[in-house]
C-alpha cells in the first residue's frame, strides 16, 4: 500500500512538475498585471512603428540614469508583441521615445527588459542625398581630448569624436550603416566603424566616428599671396582628391555636359586598371572602389577633363 507521499512523488514524476511551473508562471503574471493597477511605476506605452497600435498598460522601473543616457526596466504583457529592437512611446505625461535593447529569456510570466531613452535620428546620405528618420539611442560624442599626429614637420589634429547608436534591426538600417558607410548628422560627417547585428537579435547597433571630411573643417594652405578664385562657369570634375582602399568614392563635373568616363594609372606602374580598383558608371557619376590593399594613385578622364586621385595606406 503506497502513502500519500509516494502518491504524491508518483504524480509529479508522470507531470513532469509542469503544473506546478506553470501555477508559479499564472501568479507571477498576476502580480504584475496588480502592480499594472496599484504601482506608481505604471505607464501607457505604445509602438512607434505600428500606426494602428493602441495604448497599453505596462511597468517603467529606474534602472540607470546617467548623465548621456537614460536606461530603464520595461514589463509588459506579451500579448502585445514586443520585441527587442521595438520603439515605442511612453505617453500620458512624458512623451518621451525609448527602444528595447535586451529582453530576459528566462522570464516567461512577462516580457522584461532594458530600454533606452532615444532620440530622433535624422541622417542623410552624402552620395545619394537621401535622407533617413527613426527613433534610436544615440550616446556621444565622450571623448574628452584632441588626437595630434606630426608628421614631416606637420602637426595636424585627428577627428576621433564617436557615437554609439542602437536601432531597429531592419534590412534598410543594414544597407544604409554598413560597415565604411558615411551618413551626415548633426552637422558632421561619420563613418561606420563596427556594426553589429549579432549580440542581441532585434537590435543593430553602430559605432561611428567623426570622418575627416566634415563641413566648416576643411583643410587649406596659407600662402603669401590670395588664391585667385575660380570663376563658377570653369568646368571640373569634383571628387575627393585624396581616398583609402576599400571604400566607395563618386565624381561627376561641376558642369554636366556630354563625355565618356575613363580611368588611367601613371606610366610607371606595370598593372591594368582592373587589377587595382572597380568602378562603374553609376547615371552621370563615376563610382570608383580602390581593391588594392596599398597605397598608390590614378587618374580619371572625362573629355578632356582630368583628376588625379591619391591613395593612402588603409593603416
Amino acid at each position: 500500500m503506497l502513502n500519500n507521499l509516494e502518491l504524491f512523488k508518483i504524480r509529479a514524476r508522470a507531470a513532469d512538475n509542469d503544473r506546478q511551473h506553470d501555477r508559479m508562471v499564472l501568479d507571477k503574471k498576476r502580480s504584475m498585471h496588480r502592480a499594472l493597477l496599484y504601482s506608481y511605476q505604471t505607464a501607457w506605452i505604445k509602438k512607434d512603428t505600428d500606426p494602428e497600435a493602441e495604448w497599453v498598460r505596462a511597468l517603467m522601473n529606474p534602472d540607470k540614469v546617467k548623465f548621456d543616457y537614460d536606461e530603464k526596466i520595461v514589463s509588459v504583457d506579451w500579448k502585445y508583441g514586443f520585441h527587442a529592437g521595438d520603439t515605442f512611446e511612453w505617453g500620458k505625461g512624458t512623451g518621451s521615445h525609448w527602444i528595447i535593447l535586451k529582453t530576459e529569456d528566462t522570464e516567461l510570466a512577462y516580457l522584461r527588459g532594458n530600454c533606452r531613452r532615444c532620440q530622433y535620428l535624422t541622417a542623410v546620405d552624402p552620395e545619394t542625398h537621401k535622407e533617413f528618420s527613426q527613433w534610436a539611442a544615440i550616446r556621444g560624442p565622450v571623448e574628452t581630448k584632441i588626437n595630434v599626429i606630426q608628421k614631416a614637420g606637420i602637426v595636424a589634429d585627428v577627428p576621433n569624436l564617436t557615437l554609439d547608436i542602437y536601432m531597429a534591426d531592419t534590412e534598410e538600417n543594414r544597407r544604409t550603416f554598413e560597415r565604411y558607410k558615411r551618413f551626415e548628422f548633426d552637422g558632421r560627417y561619420w563613418k561606420v566603424q563596427a556594426p553589429d547585428y549579432i549580440s542581441t537579435p532585434g537590435v543593430y547597433e553602430i559605432v561611428a566616428e567623426e570622418d575627416y571630411e566634415c563641413h566648416g573643417d576643411e583643410m587649406f594652405i596659407r600662402t603669401d599671396e590670395p588664391e585667385e578664385p575660380v570663376p563658377e562657369d570653369v568646368n571640373e570634375i569634383l571628387g575627393d582628391s585624396s581616398i583609402k582602399p576599400v571604400e566607395e568614392h563618386y565624381y561627376h563635373m561641376k558642369i554636366a555636359e556630354e563625355g565618356n568616363w575613363s580611368i588611367t594609372l601613371p606610366a610607371s606602374k606595370n598593372r591594368e586598371v582592373d587589377d587595382v580598383l572597380d568602378y562603374k558608371v553609376v547615371g552621370n557619376r563615376l563610382k570608383v572602389t580602390w581593391t588594392l590593399m596599398r597605397s598608390g594613385s590614378f587618374i580619371i578622364h572625362y573629355g578632356d577633363y582630368e583628376k588625379t586621385v591619391n591613395v593612402e595606406s588603409l593603416f
